[in-house]
């Protein structure tokens, strides 16, 4: 059992436990450090203690083989005190594992409480900027615009406005509209009285070109 508690007292740190060191530890980071060590000397306290059963066993077999009847018996008996201690290393070991793994499963807990409160906050503000009464304000000044067409429709159709003078009038504003742009491109009547007069003296030359080639 020397050699054991040896064991337990001088435990070298990992490369995990020392990056750990490093940094400002929390409590939830000095739990699961201790519990990690306290794994590691269970570990080697157990293979310990199975060799030493082991060697009771095969002793107490040398012992019974040699007809030492008395010393193989001494040996088993302190065979079974071992595994004693083994039988509760191991449940240690097997508590801590578990608790080490419960540890691992809560974080990840929280990490998906914290994930749907954000998730949460977003859809909240969202819905602040799109809530039911922005629908219905919106919806209420549609229905106001609405009844704003409808009234001035009334009204104009208590004037008593015909909708076939208006059609006229803008027939006529057309009509208007098409005469100036005719002004625009018409000829003036000096330069057309002035073309002819000039196409009258192309033609009196021509003809008498004509005559004096005959001639």
């Amino acid at each position: 059992m020397g050699g054991m508690m040896s064991c337990l007292r001088q435990t070298p740190d990992t490369k995990e436990e020392k990056e750990v060191h490093k940094h400002k530890m929390t409590d939830e980071d000095k739990a699961v450090l201790n519990l990690k060590k306290t794994n590691r000397v269970l570990g080697k306290q157990i293979q310990e203690l199975e060799n030493q059963t082991e060697q009771f066993w095969n002793k107490a077999k040398e012992e019974k083989r040699a007809k030492n009847d008395n010393k193989a018996v001494s040996l088993m008996k302190r065979r079974k005190l071992y595994m004693k201690y083994l039988d509760a290393a191991r449940g240690k070991q097997q508590m801590i594992e578990e608790t080490l793994q419960n540890i691992k499963s809560a974080k990840i807990d929280v990490g998906v409480k914290e994930a749907l409160e954000a998730g949460q906050e977003v859809i909240d503000d969202l819905s602040n900027k799109a809530s039911i009464e922005d629908f219905e304000n919106i919806l209420e000044r549609q229905k106001e615009t609405i009844e704003q067409q409808e009234e001035l429709q009334q009204l104009l159709d208590e004037a008593g406005i015909d909708d076939d003078e208006v059609m006229d009038d803008i027939n006529e504003l057309e009509a208007e509209l098409f005469g100036k742009e005719m002004d625009k491109v018409k000829v003036p009547k000096d330069r057309i009285e002035a073309d002819e007069e000039e196409e009258d003296v192309r033609h009196k030359e021509k003809s008498k070109k004509d005559k004096q080639v005959l001639a």
